[in-house]
């Protein structure tokens, strides 16, 4: 009996887990990223230059940080139920000329955001290894997809399916 009762002891607690619930947007269920908010997204970014805009459509929130210069325009977008349910992050580059390191260095910072089981090495390395013909992943439960535009232009979308 204790040797049974050892046994179901981890499956016990495990039951009494969060997962993140179903958040309704538009009619459409979704999930959010766990573990990850619209601040951890935006506050580096606008730290180093970028303007942030927030704009409010019905049950969403989008966070929108912004960084233009005569080389490239890089764009960061959270959707959001409030600031603790980001349910996507989508990035994108569009370069001037090519995909230069300025560019590759954007997509690797936008990757290795932190959220519940996140792994920012592995996601930097996929993204770059991916990004001049695009694909997609998962790292934990959160999916990654890079969309190749053009030869200058790309776009990155991180959510939970």
């Amino acid at each position: 009996m204790r040797h049974l009762f050892l046994f179901l002891l981890p499956l016990i607690f495990s039951c009494g887990q969060k997962k993140a619930k179903d958040v309704t947007v538009g009619g459409v269920k979704t999930k959010p990223i766990p573990g990850l908010t619209a601040s951890v997204v935006h506050d580096n970014f606008t730290k180093s230059g970028f303007k942030l805009d927030k704009t409010t459509d019905g049950d969403l929130s989008v966070w929108t940080s912004v960084e233009n210069n005569e080389m490239h325009e890089f764009k960061v977008t959270t959707n959001s139920t409030n600031t603790n349910n980001v349910i996507s992050v989508q990035a994108s580059v569009v370069s001037m000329l090519t995909l230069d390191q300025a560019a590759k260095d954007f997509m690797a910072n936008v990757t290795s955001i932190q959220y519940k089981y996140a792994d920012p090495q592995k996601a930097k390395d996929w993204v770059l290894a991916n990004l001049q013909n695009g694909g997609s992943t998962i790292i934990g439960d959160v999916s990654f997809q890079v969309t190749v535009n053009n030869e200058t232009s790309r776009n990155l979308k991180i959510y939970v399916q």
